[in-house]
């Protein structure tokens, strides 16, 4: 294994010019830096990193504390932010919670990883688990003001995506925007008769994109077509959410809050004989990859994962270089496919 004096030996320096070569090359010469660089490449040569970053403060790391990774959106944001930040030459350390123990211990973790800055995604805790959705939100709520407190006892820069939280800056998504989206693009195609799939719990994005259905059909002067049918927000929640709704009323489009409950109910149509769109138009929200595997394939509207995980690191790369900001929001937009 070639040490950081072999590389010294052979390009005629002390080990210190070396050191001086990997931390901080603006401080030698030209000739003597590319020499240096050259045998390290010729060599191939690893610097220990966790020396490096106590030479220079800084441990290229970024933690993202995220939850529920079977969520489609999460896994594009965290996909987005590792892209770039290794791009910029970052390592990326997730951790995936929960439960209030595990975020505290994931906490920790990342704090004794000497990351430079966190990235916070959406937090849920004991969501899949808790039918009780007040001691779910009692949980995440703890949890914020228990991260805020340490965040700031070490200093760490913070970046968060829709998960806003007093003095750090927030990457939000417009929840309200993807459903009025999504039911002026059925109205234009001529849809009227438009009822709703939503997830059952009764908080959050999900009663934001409810009262936003609720808003444009009222204003849209189709008040009598409202109808919602409640379920969990997955394939399963949307097969059966769609069974119900079928029970009552067929309408000729369904809004679903989501692409899960939009396969679900894709599902359900077909079971019942139906076709889509000739007879129901399904539209879905957030556009996850299944939507183009789905049949026929699914007219959804993006939320800009792709574009928040961006974001939020360029965010935190920039504030390391001493510049600030406030929050801001990505724009959803639609992707049309054969489903209306």
């Amino acid at each position: 294994m070639v040490t950081i004096e072999d590389i010294a030996r052979l390009a005629g320096t002390s080990p210190m010019t070396v050191s001086r070569a990997i931390n901080t090359p603006e401080k030698l010469k030209p000739s003597t830096l590319e020499k240096i660089n050259k045998i390290i490449e010729e060599t191939g040569y690893r610097p220990n990193m966790f020396a490096r970053s106590l030479v220079r403060g800084k441990s290229k790391t970024i933690g993202v504390l995220t939850s529920n990774l079977y969520n489609q959106v999460y896994a594009d944001i965290l996909s987005a932010i590792e892209k770039i930040a290794y791009k910029n030459g970052f390592v990326v350390i997730n951790a995936n919670v929960d439960n209030y123990s595990n975020a505290q211990q994931a906490l920790d973790m990342l704090i004794c990883n000497q990351v430079d800055g966190i990235i916070l995604l959406p937090l849920e805790m004991n969501m899949l688990h808790m039918n009780d959705y007040r001691v779910a939100l009692h949980e995440t709520d703890k949890f914020l003001k228990h991260f805020k407190s340490v965040c700031d006892r070490y200093n760490l820069t913070v970046v968060t995506i829709s998960q806003k939280i007093e003095g750090f800056p927030d990457i939000a998504f417009d929840f309200e925007k993807e459903c009025e989206i999504s039911i002026n693009y059925l109205i234009e195609k001529g849809y009227t008769d438009i009822a709703m799939l939503n997830s059952n719990y009764p908080e959050g994005l999900w009663k934001a994109k409810e009262d936003k259905y609720r808003c444009i059909m009222e204003e849209r002067g189709l008040a009598k077509h409202i109808l919602v049918c409640n379920g969990h927000a997955d394939i399963t929640g949307g097969r059966k959410a769609m069974e119900e709704l079928l029970s009552k009323h067929r309408p000729r489009a369904v809004y679903c809050a989501n692409d899960n409950m939009a396969g679900g109910a894709i599902q359900a149509i077909g079971r019942a004989g139906l076709r889509i769109p000739e007879d129901i138009a399904v539209m879905g929200n957030d556009d996850f990859y299944i939507c183009e595997y789905l049949y026929p394939r699914l007219t959804t509207v993006s939320l800009g994962a792709t574009q928040a995980g961006t974001v939020a690191v360029e965010r935190l790369l920039g504030i390391f270089e001493g510049q600030t900001y406030g929050d801001t929001s990505v724009t959803p937009f639609l992707c049309e496919r054969e489903s209306v």
